[in-house]
């Protein structure tokens, strides 16, 4: 016991890779255990804050499923509560997702801090947290917040007049409506990201000026059909089905008059009937 201990000591810094910086200064000090775990897993000071005020009260973890220690009735938005997050994801605007929240008596949500686009998905709940819920406590980058059904009005982000140039999905440019899917993990678009949704009447849209705009897409065996309109003017519709998935595929429209000019990329809901899903993608734009 005495050498596994000693040996235990030895190697606690470099435990796993999980927990490679965990190392107390002084190990048996309650203070500094504390210090640590507000560092490392600031969820659970956020726990104990609501179980300390708010434990009658059914609480929604947004984004993850940490609950250690959590007390009252547990909504997670988490596939290891697979009913709960599907449910979810029916939810098309910001008053259904709060009436769903009302039927479960939801009042609470634990969520990271709503700084990265798709921190909290899909998007029309990440919505309604910034709209319909006021934070109450915050530790690191995790807060708690009450749900108010009062939602304040949508602040939609100021158009950015963009030039020649090439504009990627993630960049600021585009202004998505609706529910989309920001995505990093395929190495095969432009700057390996890619945005989606298979969300009728969902759109991207972006303000240019030049006199030709190429909107870049992948077309795949699950893809549907995107409408197009330039300053209201409909452009046609293009179907992104393909039975081989075909990365940076290219469709150009011009030409265009000298000035502002405004182009909206719509999910239809439409595909080919060869298709075996409705999604429609943005990979990057390019201005002339």
């Amino acid at each position: 016991m005495v050498v596994c201990i000693a040996l235990n000591v030895q190697f606690l810094p470099s435990a796993s890779y999980y927990h490679r910086d965990f190392c107390l200064r002084l190990p048996f000090s309650r203070a500094e255990h504390d210090r640590y775990r507000a560092y490392a897993a600031p969820v659970r000071e956020v726990i104990d804050y609501f179980n300390r005020q708010h434990t009658t009260s059914a609480v929604m973890m947004t984004a993850e499923s940490a609950i250690a220690g959590l007390q009252g009735d547990i909504y997670e938005n988490h596939w290891q509560q697979i009913r709960t997050y599907l449910r979810i994801r029916q939810m098309k605007t910001v008053p259904e997702m709060v009436r769903l929240m009302q039927g479960w008596h939801v009042e609470y949500f634990i969520s990271p801090k709503l700084q990265k686009v798709d921190s909290v998905e899909p998007a029309v709940f990440q919505e309604m947290l910034e709209r319909c819920t006021q934070p109450v406590f915050e530790q690191g980058g995790e807060y708690l917040a009450r749900l108010e059904p009062e939602c304040r009005p949508a602040k939609e982000r100021v158009a950015i007049v963009v030039h020649r140039g090439t504009y990627d999905d993630f960049d600021p440019a585009p202004i998505y409506r609706g529910d989309w899917h920001h995505d990093r993990t395929f190495a095969e678009p432009e700057n390996h990201t890619v945005s989606y949704t298979d969300s009728p009447s969902a759109e991207v849209e972006i303000d240019f000026e030049g006199k030709a705009l190429t909107y870049v897409y992948t077309m795949a065996a699950n893809r549907g059909i995107a409408s197009i309109a330039v300053d209201g003017v409909d452009q046609g519709t293009v179907d992104l089905y393909s039975a081989d998935t075909k990365w940076q595929s290219r469709k150009r429209f011009c030409c265009f008059t000298p000035g502002r000019h405004v182009a909206v990329i719509r999910a239809t809901g439409e595909a080919n009937p060869q298709a075996k899903g409705k999604f429609v993608d943005l990979d990057s734009f390019t201005v002339e």
